[in-house]
């Protein structure tokens, strides 16, 4: 093979990626969106809270289709440009060492939050829209995750308190 095939033969490769990258994650931002809207047309946060479910499950849902799709985009991707197996472990292996470095690097509140927000689900602290008054804000309650709650003043300040700060030492 000539340098010249090779080189039309990675651009080929090249423009597919690209193509590939473009369409996978365009239609994984339209279907997350639209998603979202069916979810929220139909109420789901509504009647997942009168079962007892406080979770944000029209977010959750269309974020987790979103992933999945990237996903797929990628592993097309790979396929696409014959990446060899090699190569796509230690790209593997990498990504997972990086998510592994952030995860134990923010763990270190993330058994006090987490223990935070199930005494608040537990005792029934927080609900969304509840005006809360502490020694340093008073507000109401805009959101309650698993590692913080949010915020809002009269002022129209938001912020974000780790869940562990409501409890006592």
């Amino acid at each position: 093979m000539g340098i010249l095939t090779i080189f039309t033969f990675l651009i080929e490769k090249f423009i597919d990626a690209v193509g590939i990258f473009v369409i996978g994650f365009t239609l994984a931002v339209i279907i997350k969106g639209f998603t979202r809207k069916i979810l929220q047309y139909v109420k789901l946060n509504k009647y997942a809270n009168l079962a007892g479910i406080t979770m944000d499950l029209e977010t959750d849902i269309a974020n987790i289709l979103s992933y999945a799709l990237y996903a797929l985009t990628l592993l097309w991707l790979v396929k696409t440009i014959q990446i060899a197996r090699f190569t796509l472990l230690i790209i593997t292996f990498i990504t997972v060492l990086l998510i592994g470095f952030t995860l134990i690097s923010h763990s270190k509140d993330l058994p006090l939050n987490l223990f935070g927000y199930y005494k608040l689900r537990k005792n029934k602290i927080f609900r969304k829209g509840k005006f809360i008054q502490t020694k340093q804000i008073d507000g109401a309650v805009v959101k309650t995750s698993l590692t913080q709650t949010i915020i809002k003043t009269k002022n129209g300040d938001i912020f974000y308190v780790p869940n562990y700060a409501f409890f006592g030492k």
